[in-house]
């Protein structure tokens, strides 16, 4: 929600999430922000981010996060596919279906349930990375902050340069 177009910058009005995260062996902060139109959407975001917590495959702690799954608040998951990803009702209702019986670890899942709550995981893994990041060797940043800030109307900013770049020809 921040572009800059010609002179002018514009931050729109909404509800920006911060995340501060450091990478397992605790030697890389990073802090990233995203931002959303309403306070619900951040609020999901942070909840379905917050469920990753010790799930860091080799984590700090020296333990294997192995074949874990996240444990979801449903209500937020629900909202969070729904409102802030744009999955149709039936795919994230199956999804969300699949995840519970999952969880529930009571009967043997289908390889349509396994496909499900793999898709799942991407719809979510997309948004974790988004402000935690991760790797091939770990699920997710270890979170060591996470916080919504309101953006209370849109505010319009001057750019003094547009001219530096990371290139260097």
């Amino acid at each position: 929600m921040f572009k800059i177009e010609g002179d002018k910058a514009v931050i729109q009005k909404g509800f920006m999430v911060e995340c501060e995260s450091w990478e397992n062996d605790g030697d890389f902060y990073n802090t990233k922000t995203k931002t959303y139109l309403t306070l619900k959407d951040a609020q999901a975001v942070v909840s379905v981010v917050r469920s990753y917590e010790g799930l860091h495959g080799n984590d700090y702690n020296g333990r294997d996060a192995g074949d874990r799954s996240p444990e979801y608040d449903k209500e937020a998951l629900s909202h969070f596919l729904f409102h802030v990803c744009d999955v149709s009702q039936e795919e994230g209702d199956t999804m969300i279906a699949a995840w519970e019986k999952k969880q529930a670890d009571e009967e043997e899942l289908t390889d349509d349930d396994e496909g499900m709550v793999a898709e799942l995981d991407s719809w979510v893994a997309d948004s974790v990375y988004d402000l935690v990041g991760g790797s091939e060797y770990y699920t997710c940043r270890v979170i060591d902050h996470i916080a919504i800030m309101e953006i209370p109307e849109t505010v319009t900013i001057r750019v003094i340069s547009n001219q530096y770049s990371a290139r260097r020809d």
